[in-house]
């Protein structure tokens, strides 16, 4: 049998690998579709599909920054649940530390969306650009 604590750590793990999943899937989907509306009218680049195109990037980078966020705290919360097993075990072991997990010790993963937003806005205005 099963503790209360193992129940919580294990859907803590499904919800995050969830989250993980919608958050990729989301981020390929708009990245092609924005890249793809501007690849559809490259030879005649227009300030309208350029915004249509940045438009779409943004959305898709702040659900990717959202779903990332969900996913950090799952993540996290499944270390606390971890570390509340090792404490009504009793089990003379090492805690997990939630504070060590973030790669980029701040905003919980928002650099990579808004990376994404720089770069895309870059290319974005290059393209229009090129015709003025």
């Amino acid at each position: 049998m099963s503790s209360p604590y193992s129940a919580k750590y294990d859907e803590l793990g499904n919800w995050g690998r969830h989250y993980s999943t919608v958050r990729m899937t989301l981020a390929t989907f708009f990245s092609t579709l924005s890249f793809g509306l501007i690849q559809f009218r490259w030879d005649k680049p227009s300030l309208g599909i350029a915004a249509v195109a940045f438009f779409f990037a943004v959305f898709g980078a702040l659900l990717f920054c959202h779903f990332t966020r969900l996913t950090y705290n799952r993540t996290k919360s499944q270390r606390n649940a971890y570390n509340e097993m090792l404490t009504a075990a009793s089990k003379p072991t090492v805690e997990i530390a939630p504070d060590n997990f973030n790669p980029w010790k701040t905003t919980d993963g928002y650099w990579a969306g808004i990376v994404f937003i720089v770069v895309f806005l870059a290319f974005d205005i290059m393209w229009v650009c090129s015709v003025l």
